[in-house]
């Protein structure tokens, strides 16, 4: 197999023309479809790496009176919801807000405020130390923080006795109570902290006027998307009745995955279809070319047959040349696809 494979090299290098245009048609096929596949896989195909996803739910309020079919909701309507729902086992909110780390290098990077129980309903545990306690929601306990891992590693040099070092967010003093895994991504890759969801008792962001918030939810076993709807329908329609700031405001529901995909699915799809069939016209374009290149190469194969080589033998002679081709084409095509 060694002496085919040189010699199928040495035959390819020869004819540089053909092993070029092969090459490259193959590379882009490929190339492309690896991209795409890329992208498939992670939005539809690959589980999120949390705790039994397919429970997962997202929440979001709506004002269709206003026009508005999706917003974040208000901390205390999260409160509600979480307080007299039927449908979940927990439930966690979420905001982002970009913050300021003042301490050494100065530098503004992208964090998300939690509820302290967000952790727990995901599933995930920290890698060194803790996440977050639900007194630490009361303001004034508040100012803790769960490192990512990136974090840890660039402005505290992946020291494992950093738990309980303070450092200044937003001028403030934070205190590190854990770090997460190093694949820890949420709501994704461009988090790198987490702090408790925590307003001050005259905060006006901590009223039932501002609707910001992201609600994740875990439904109950036997308990379906459509309940869990319902549910929070009825929760939001009689808040609507009690508190004056609710009027117009409802709230809706969907499982997490579709709320992440939202309308890219279909496309997402066509996509990979439409890259499977330019693979396959890129394998059949090769095809007629190694096909072609045999038709002249039928005196070289009628001598080596004369000389006692097998169908066989002259079989895998042509197999190794199209697995160097092959190797080539793909090597360069995920270079092109990455």
């Amino acid at each position: 197999m060694f002496n085919d494979l040189r010699y199928g090299m040495r035959v390819l290098a020869k004819n540089l023309g053909f092993t070029l245009v092969a090459v490259l048609t193959l590379a882009l096929g490929i190339g492309v479809n690896t991209a795409i596949f890329s992208t498939v896989n992670g939005v539809l195909l690959r589980p999120f790496p949390f705790r039994e996803p397919d429970r997962l739910v997202a929440i979001w309020c709506t004002e269709f009176s206003r026009g508005v079919s999706q917003m974040g909701c208000s901390d205390p309507d999260l409160q509600e919801i979480a307080r007299t729902n039927h449908s979940f086992e927990s439930l966690a909110g979420y905001y982002w807000q970009d913050v300021n780390l003042t301490d050494r290098q100065p530098e503004q990077v992208e964090g998300v405020y939690v509820s302290p129980g967000l952790f727990r309903l995901l599933g995930v545990n920290a890698a060194l130390g803790r996440t977050f306690s639900e007194d630490e929601r009361v303001f004034g306990k508040h100012r803790v923080a769960v490192l990512s891992h990136k974090v840890w590693e660039r402005r505290f040099g992946g020291r494992k006795n950093v738990l309980g070092e303070t450092f200044h967010l937003n001028s403030e003093l934070y205190t590190i109570v854990g770090v997460m895994p190093s694949d820890f991504e949420f709501p994704n890759d461009n988090a790198q902290l987490w702090m408790p969801i925590s307003f001050a008792p005259n905060d006006p962001m901590g009223t039932r006027d501002n609707h910001f918030i992201s609600v994740l939810a875990r439904l109950k076993p036997g308990v379906n998307i459509t309940q869990a709807r319902s549910d929070v329908q009825a929760i939001t329609h009689e808040l609507e009745k009690q508190f004056n700031e609710n009027a117009g405001v409802g709230a809706d529901a969907s499982d997490y995955l579709t709320s992440v995909v939202g309308d890219v699915r279909l496309p997402l799809l066509i996509m990979l279809g439409a890259v499977a069939v330019v693979v396959l016209i890129a394998c059949v374009n090769v095809a007629n070319l190694l096909l072609s290149k045999a038709l002249g190469r039928q005196r070289e194969l009628s001598v080596r047959a004369a000389l006692g080589a097998s169908r066989g033998r002259l079989v895998r002679q042509l197999l190794s040349e199209s697995l160097v081709l092959s190797a080539m084409g793909a090597g360069l095509g995920l270079i092109i696809g990455g």
